[in-house]
């Protein structure tokens, strides 16, 4: 099997990003038990743990390539996802 790895670089010149202004991802607190599934799962490290709960880096609206990888591997349902309004986020330049 011939497996080819994927050019990153590449790759990052088909999408841009218009950061978004207002927040489109949370975590309710009470909810999170800590299990760091969102930690593990978000390819571009936009969740973080401080003591036992999962948190949002500062910048996550500029990293977040809006996948929902986070939001569906919540079993807790710790974390809500909408993707950002407005024409906001993530654009695919192809595709």
């Amino acid at each position: 099997m011939d497996t080819k790895s994927v050019d990153t670089k590449k790759f990052a010149k088909l999408v841009f990003k218009n950061v978004p202004k207002e927040d489109f991802l949370f975590v309710r607190g009470e909810l999170c038990n800590g299990c760091g599934k969102c930690v593990v799962i978000c390819p571009v490290f936009a969740w973080k743990m401080k003591a036992g709960k999962a948190f949002l880096v500062d910048d996550y609206r500029s990293v977040c390539v809006e996948c929902g990888a986070c939001w569906q591997a919540c079993a807790q349902g710790a974390i809500n996802f909408d993707f950002p309004s407005g024409g906001e986020g993530v654009k695919v330049k192809y595709g």
